[in-house]
């Protein structure tokens, strides 16, 4: 997809990836490094690799409280 939006006239693309909830080396480098290299080979400018939840406080307490409803 990232050669494809470059080869359609992308200039910039964001990203993310939904299936992630933490970030990891991994992602971190494959889109952040290697996507934007594609994207560039292809006449693109800019990826942005939009961060994961991580530890953000609403998701943690997103999780805190499916695991009590689970445990009920």
């Amino acid at each position: 997809m990232v050669e494809e939006w470059a080869k359609k006239g992308a200039k910039k693309l964001l990203v993310f990836s939904p299936a992630f909830v933490a970030d990891c080396l991994e992602t971190i480098i494959e889109i952040g490094t290697e996507y934007q290299e594609i994207f560039e080979e292809h006449g693109g400018e800019k990826v942005q690799l939009v961060p994961s939840s991580n530890d953000h406080p609403l998701f943690v307490e997103g999780l805190v409280q499916l695991i009590r409803e689970r445990m009920n």
